[in-house]
């Protein structure tokens, strides 16, 4: 009975944290700047926080064609938001970054998160944080790595 609840309650929480996650991104879209849509800020999440992200991880990870990803890679770099760069060791790679000033046009949003962390460090102990970071990377890595045809 008790799994149950710790089941359910799970997932009541996880999805309310989702849905504040997606107000806060269809508010972040509409404040940044007119000519990004969603796909250009979901590249650019991705990029912003991919240890050196690359055109191939990105195909990977989105599961889609390597054309279709260069294509939204070179319009984001012409239009100023991400800067690609020659890999210190392996000049045939490209590393994707966000520019500055697509971390300035993020630093809205990254005031609220701060606030709502800060939050959190007051009310919760060094290991209770310690012990939630551990389970939101936890399952950060699982959304994202878990195999729809594999979980069956």
């Amino acid at each position: 009975m008790k799994e149950n609840y710790n089941r359910v309650m799970l997932r009541r929480s996880f999805f309310k944290m989702y849905h504040s996650i997606s107000t806060m991104e269809f508010r972040s879209n509409s404040n940044i700047q007119g000519d990004m849509s969603y796909r250009d800020i979901m590249y650019l999440n991705i990029i912003m926080f991919m240890d050196e992200c690359t055109v191939t991880k990105l195909v990977e990870l989105l599961n889609i064609t390597k054309p279709a990803v260069t294509v939204k890679i070179n319009s984001l770099v012409e239009r100023g938001y991400v800067i690609k760069e020659k890999h210190p060791t392996d000049s045939r790679i490209n590393i994707l970054t966000a520019s500055p000033s697509t971390y300035t046009l993020y630093s809205r949003e990254d005031r609220r998160i701060n606030m709502a962390l800060e939050s959190m460090l007051k009310e919760y102990s060094p290991e209770d944080i310690e012990k939630f970071s551990e389970m939101l990377g936890m399952l950060a890595e699982n959304l994202v790595n878990t195999e729809l045809d594999r979980a069956d």
